[in-house]
């Protein structure tokens, strides 16, 4: 980790960058940290073709943020607030499809590129299983370390994975705009 004067949190391919007015952050090794050391693997490991779409902010948004809610049993409570947020700033004249999403700061961007594409990630998960899941993570890091990887490549990898064809899905989601709906059954008792 490596701490700069900007108010940044960067992933590099070996170190993550932070500001360090946000390393002051008392929640910040529950929340960006993760995220940014993710990006290790998924965008400066396992490179982003950008012509075809960034799955990468949405996949390190889920495999960090999500996962420290869940530990805390907010996970629900997170995706709520990724649909609220699409609702509130994803409107017709600035909505994009996923696979139009390159990057960007403003609201409406951070809310189709992070949080859509969370969800996906998790209705993907909720879909073929945990374990395939992580199968498939760890077989997109295999084949497609240090090469451009597009949405079509992890589409492929999670159908090998569960033995079906997920193109239906991957096309639903990836072209379509509009929001999700949240499955608020709770795992705590």
């Amino acid at each position: 980790m490596v701490e700069n004067i900007l108010p940044t949190g960067y992933g590099m391919p070996t170190f993550t960058l932070l500001g360090r007015q946000v390393l002051k952050l008392p929640f910040i090794p529950e929340t960006s940290l993760g995220h940014e050391i993710l990006h290790s693997w998924f965008g400066n490991s396992v490179y982003i073709d950008y012509e075809k779409g960034n799955w990468a902010e949405g996949l390190t948004s889920y495999l960090a943020d999500h996962y420290y809610a869940e530990l805390e049993g907010k996970g629900w409570q997170y995706r709520k607030k990724i649909i609220e947020d699409y609702e509130s700033y994803v409107h017709e004249d600035n909505e994009i499809s996923v696979r139009d999403f390159i990057g960007g700061g403003d609201k409406a961007l951070r809310a189709v590129g992070y949080g859509k594409v969370a969800m996906i990630f998790h209705m993907l998960k909720t879909r073929i299983g945990e374990q395939a899941f992580q199968q498939g993570l760890e077989l997109m890091v295999q084949e497609q370390r240090f090469r451009l990887t597009s949405w079509q490549d992890i589409e492929a990898i999670f159908s090998r994975i569960a033995q079906e064809d997920l193109s239906g899905f991957f096309d639903f989601w990836l072209d379509s705009k509009g929001t999700m709906e949240v499955n608020q059954r709770r795992s705590e008792p």
